[in-house]
């Protein structure tokens, strides 16, 4: 490892967080009708006090004022109707959580695992140059197929961007580049980087791979912490809008102490 080139290095750590990351995530979808959805977002499955929840945007979730939302277990077929409902807050931090009943968590077997709530970081404070793995959903790859809904994850590797001092509070937000116009696939015959649009609400981890690198130490997935959460897409900007570690720590305890009783004894398979 220690004398294979940046490329490929980065190419093995998008491989490995892939694997890692996958189990955690679900792509989100507003029901349509009782057959057919549309993809919305993207979500992921954490646990606290015990306790599996998902989490996403304030703003995806805000589309259950309207319709209903749907989440799907990786390796499973059922798709759940959201029936408790999320807690939330909004701009600067633009978080919703909801419970996930265990007997929901349990009424089929799935491949999906909740995030340790301890793998949260609760400071971003990467060293220069890191890189940063999101894996979410985008509404370009993801749609309903006779019947069958069928979302491919994008995984992306990238690093922080220059915030402008217009554009954002830099003590609430980072910015990750995204230009899919630039960006490198690393398996042949891809189509390249989509347009972002249904990664809101996808987590962003802290690989650490460089901090690694700098202190001479092998690199595992496993070194890998949750920084912040995907709030929007800047395409003027090239760039990722991401809430701050700090604040995603914090206001996620905050919803989880106060909510966090709640609870659906009936689950509702969809589909």
């Amino acid at each position: 490892m220690n004398n294979i080139g940046w490329d490929q290095r980065c190419a093995n750590a998008i491989d490995l967080m892939i694997d890692y990351v996958q189990p955690y995530v679900t792509p989100l979808s507003e029901v349509v009708d009782k057959d057919c959805g549309r993809h919305w977002g993207s979500g992921s499955y954490f646990r606290y006090d015990g306790k599996v929840f998902l989490i996403t945007n304030e703003h995806v979730a805000a589309k259950l004022v309207d319709t209903s939302i749907t989440h799907q277990f990786m390796g499973a077929d059922h798709v759940f109707r959201f029936a408790t409902p999320f807690v939330a807050c909004d701009y600067p931090f633009d978080l919703a959580i909801s419970r996930i009943a265990t007997d929901v968590w349990s009424y089929c077997s799935h491949c999906a695992v909740p995030i340790e709530f301890s793998r949260f970081s609760q400071f971003h404070e990467p060293v220069p140059g890191e890189c940063f793995f999101t894996l979410g959903y985008s509404n370009e790859r993801s749609g309903f197929h006779f019947g069958t809904f069928v979302a491919n994850g994008i995984p992306y590797l990238t690093q922080e961007a220059p915030i402008p001092d217009s554009l954002a509070d830099p003590s609430y937000h980072f910015l990750l580049h995204y230009l899919p116009e630039l960006a490198t696939p690393t398996v042949a015959n891809s189509p390249g980087l989509p347009a972002p649009d249904g990664l809101s609400g996808s987590l962003v981890w802290n690989t650490r791979l460089v901090e690694r690198m700098l202190a001479g130490e092998e690199w595992t997935p496993n070194d890998a912490v949750v920084t912040g959460i995907v709030c929007r897409w800047l395409p003027q900007f090239g760039a990722l809008r991401v809430l701050r570690a700090e604040h995603l720590h914090s206001q996620v305890v905050s919803l989880c102490v106060e909510h966090g009783m709640m609870d659906n004894p009936h689950p509702d398979p969809h589909g």
